[in-house]
């Protein structure tokens, strides 16, 4: 049975732009030219003491 959910790499865009996060990685987790963990780093959400 098809879903009616929508994708949820859109969810999670409009998620965060609703936020004014930005993309961030996390430090220590990078390897060769591969960025590591990606994750969302939102205004006021610890993005300074998180290694950002």
């Amino acid at each position: 049975m098809p879903s009616s959910r929508r994708p949820s790499a859109l969810l999670d865009h409009q998620w965060a732009e609703e936020r004014e996060a930005q993309p961030a990685t996390v430090e220590g987790t990078e390897h060769g030219d591969h960025l590591g963990v990606l994750r969302f780093d939102s205004p006021g959400y610890g993005g300074a003491s998180s290694g950002t």
